[in-house]
């Protein structure tokens, strides 16, 4: 099982820096801890030994040894079938345990016995159901050992935790205070009962001398217990058991770049080839696989930034003489600092230059050239991006057989801005940040993330996967402006500990740049994508923040509702208030009894909004809809908040009402400053915030009966959806051979027709947040491939990066052909619940290739 290094970046919240962060036994709540078993360090050594009979304890002396009940498996958990492990002695009195575990046979009882601690974790039904109560115990109490219920899954790892109201063992002295699952307070009710002890030795999968000793075997695996002499908080267990995702629960692999075809690849956080940055290294390793050459050597005019990421480039930085081998697709991640600057990346011989122009003065054109024919007929595309020294920029170009640039791609995004003549003189070797060996090294100032080169045509979803990736690891919170007045800072992706990335558990959001955490409701729960919290009325509550603030950004997602923000002390009444303005959603920003201003709104519409506030009790003196200032005002009305408190989706009192005033929708950040934000760093946070969180303007939806998924006129606002849209095809046929979304639903008078070319090498419908479908939603397959005399193929036709199982089986019971005759219609299946897969019928003595 691979145990996870989670890449974190400094956050504003002076944390130090660190490429990457990998989790061991040392790295738990230390507070009173005082037994540790660790199934990945079981030995004591820092590593899983699988030959050893004993597990350590690595806070006490109260190791364990295995029976013939127990066994290792997988490197990092104990294996349980009854009585698996067993201590010499008692446990010291403990006042919170907590245990990683995974049940394997639901008629199991005892999980770990204290012995004369008389505290057990037991398993019990729910009236012969397939349900189980899990009780915490303490010797004796009968009324207050609390239990939650669960469904056993033989598959799932859970974590389970208790604090004790004290640490003794007398008859009714110690109660089980609180019961956590999966870091979540579970107080299902009481357990009126008292297990007897057996005798005062500690055991894992039973108690020993014990009546009834095969009643009350339990099978499983155990990754972890812990025994604390303090009680731990509520947030001390979920930042446990964060760690306890990132070591034993969440065994997905850190995502990669895509690697077939990857022949050159510099990267910033891995800069000397051994798996992290070394800012004294005097070159930028090539990482590719099985690579042997292209390493660049740095001139004196290049460093390392600060953040250990990325070249710092001040003219000619960073060389090989070599010539490269020849590519089709180019990535780049960069910073441009000083405008002019002319070229980033210099392939020599291979007549290919990342060149820059002035358009006008505060924009430049972003040239990948191709061939130098003198006569200034090759024509070579162009990117216009706006001038910002603070902007990480993602862009790149996939070329046609020969040295033409066939298609651009800035920020994921298909883009052509325009093209012209190209005579550039490409100097010989290779070069970032000018040429060599020429009379004008056109030098080019800035960071240089990475550049991957291909040597083959990068598809649209294969690109979009990549820059998803660079986001995550590029841009950090640290990245917004206003970092010096930050005063509060919630955001989805670092929801609850500040080195680390979302825990889809917690049941608090963090601050991470202050105390103000906010507790979640029963209305509030984490979203697939681990970056917002949804929210459903009355969602998130923080008991501070009530000194008011000068601006304040949020980044969401509405579907309904009116008071999404409010924070208050009774003077100060700052609130968002959404408000159905002439049939059209608006956001007001409201203060104290004065007009508010509002920023035009869309239900479905992901989008950020900002205010800044002259003083604390006016009202808002400007307001931004992503980014863009709005010169709208209205509304003059008193939102009063009569409690000292800040909270998510309502405000926490309304007098005179039971029903507040909820809203619906996704929270994904929210930033608070103490001093008024400039309209150009409330322009930039909106769009690092589109960027780094992945959403675009607007939902895109579907304006024409039948048609091309890729033709604008049938969408609204002639819009084509492309990676970061959500695509809504409400009615009629739409059609799609490649293309890449962000998400996809489909209503039930929707048909999603998907082509499959002549050569069968289609690149699937990529949809990376997960498609939905409602009842009657159809699936159209025109599988041209499949002629009379072509060989059998399963191609994959759709493929998601979220769990789409529903949906997918849904529009494969609804499955209808066209061009193909009856006689050669395949099947569509759905795959790992994220793929639908099509498949030829099968004859004798055909070849089934898949894909």
């Amino acid at each position: 099982m691979n145990t996870k290094s989670l890449f974190v970046s400094a956050l504003a919240v002076g944390l130090p820096l660190m490429a990457a962060l990998a989790y061991d036994s040392s790295s738990y709540v230390q507070r009173g801890l005082i037994a540790q078993w660790d199934g990945i360090d079981n030995a004591g050594t820092g590593v899983h030994d699988s030959t050893t009979n004993i597990w350590k304890d690595l806070k006490g002396s109260l190791d364990m040894t295995l029976t013939a009940k127990g066994s290792w498996r997988g490197g990092n958990s104990l294996y349980v079938t009854g009585m698996g492990a067993q201590g010499a002695s008692a446990t010291p009195a403990y006042k919170t345990i907590e245990i990683v575990f995974k049940m394997t046979e639901s008629t199991g009882r005892i999980l770990f016995a204290s012995g004369l601690q008389s505290r057990f974790v037991l398993f019990d039904a729910i009236s012969n159901s397939s349900e189980k109560k899990v009780y915490f115990n303490a010797y004796g109490d009968n009324g207050n050992d609390k239990y939650f219920s669960w469904t056993p899954d033989s598959t799932t790892i859970h974590s389970a935790a208790a604090t004790y109201t004290s640490d003794n063992n007398s008859v009714g002295g110690s109660h089980v205070k609180n019961a956590y699952f999966d870091a979540v307070s579970r107080n299902d009710g009481n357990n009126k009962n008292g297990w007897g002890t057996g005798d005062s030795k500690v055991a894992v999968g039973n108690r020993s001398n014990a009546s009834g000793d095969a009643k009350y075997n339990w099978t499983g695996e155990i990754y972890a217990i812990r025994l604390y002499s303090e009680e731990l908080t509520a947030w001390e267990i979920a930042a446990n058991h964060a760690i306890d995702v990132a070591r034993f629960i969440d065994n997905e692999p850190e995502p990669e770049y895509v690697q077939d075809g990857l022949i050159v690849q510099w990267d910033g956080v891995d800069n000397a080839g051994t798996g992290v940055h070394d800012p004294n290294a005097a070159t930028w390793k090539n990482t590719a696989p099985d690579a042997t050459a292209y390493d660049l050597t740095l001139t004196n005019s290049a460093t390392w930034n600060a953040a250990g990421n990325a070249l710092v480039v001040s003219g000619v930085s960073a060389v090989n003489a070599n010539a490269l081998p020849t590519y089709q697709t180019i990535e780049v991640v960069y910073k441009m600092t000083a405008k002019p600057g002319r070229i980033l990346f210099n392939s020599g011989t291979q007549s290919r230059v990342i060149i820059f122009d002035s358009y006008d003065s505060s924009r430049n054109r972003l040239y990948f050239t191709g061939d130098t024919e003198n006569d200034g007929s090759v024509q070579t595309k162009h990117i216009v991006r706006t001038f910002d020294a603070n902007e990480i920029c993602f862009d790149s170009a996939v070329y046609d057989g020969g040295d033409i640039v066939d298609g651009l791609f800035s920020d994921g995004r298909c883009v052509d801005d325009g093209t012209r003549a190209n005579r550039w003189n490409p100097g010989e070797g290779v070069t970032i940040g000018g040429r060599v060996l020429t009379d004008n090294q056109y030098s080019w100032y800035g960071e240089v993330y990475a550049i991957r080169l291909y040597n083959r045509r990068l598809s649209k979803a294969e690109l979009a996967h990549n820059n998803k990736i660079d986001r995550k690891r590029f841009t950090s919170l640290a990245n917004y402006e206003g970092q010096d007045s930050l005063i509060a800072l919630w955001d989805g992706e670092h929801n609850f500990i500040k080195d680390m990335e979302h825990n889809p558990s917690s049941p608090i959001w963090r601050d991470l740049k202050g105390d103000n955490v906010m507790t979640l409701s029963s209305n509030g729960s984490w979203n697939d994508a681990g970056n917002g919290l949804v929210v459903n009325g009355y969602s998130a509550y923080c008991s501070s923040l009530t000194n008011g603030y000068k601006t304040i950004e949020a980044a969401f997602n509405m579907t309904r509702g009116r008071i999404m923000v409010s924070g208050g002390n009774g003077t100060y009444k700052q609130l968002i208030v959404f408000d159905d303005y002439r049939k059209a959603m608006s956001a007001y920003f409201s203060g104290f009894k004065v007009g508010h201003k509002y920023v035009p709104c869309d239900t479905n519409a992901v989008r950020t909004l900002a205010a800044t506030y002259a003083d604390l009790n006016a009202t808002a003196t400007a307001v931004y809809g992503n980014g863009v200032l709005s010169t709208a005002s209205g509304l003059t009305n008193d939102w009063s908040i009569t409690e000292y408190a800040f909270s998510v989706g309502d405000r926490t009192a309304d007098s005179g009402s039971t029903l507040k005033r909820p809203w619906y929708g996704e929270v994904y950040a929210i930033r608070i400053y103490d001093t008024e934000l400039t309209a150009a760093q409330i322009a930039f946070n909106s769009a690092l915030d589109r960027k780094r969180i992945a959403f675009g303007a607007k939902t895109v939806e579907w304006a024409g009966s039948n048609g091309d998924f890729s033709t604008k006129a049938n969408w609204t606002g002639s819009a084509t959806p492309r990676y970061m849209d959500k695509a809504v095809i409400s009615s009629g046929t739409a059609s799609v051979e490649e293309e890449v979304v962000g998400s996809l639903s489909l209503g039930a008078d929707a048909v999603l027709s998907l082509a499959v070319p002549v050569d069968a090498g289609a690149t699937p419908l990529t949809v990376l947040g997960g498609i939905s479908a409602e009842t009657g939603a159809g699936l159209q397959l025109d599988a041209k491939a499949f002629g009379k005399m072509h060989p059998l193929e399963s191609i994959t036709l759709v493929e998601c990066e979220k769990d789409s199982t529903a949906a997918l089986e849904a529009l494969a019971a609804n499955l209808s052909f066209v061009g193909i005759p009856r006689a050669r219609q395949g099947t569509v299946a759905v795959v790992d619940g994220k793929k639908l897969v099509y498949t030829a019928p099968q004859k004798p003595g055909m070849c089934l290739i898949v894909r």
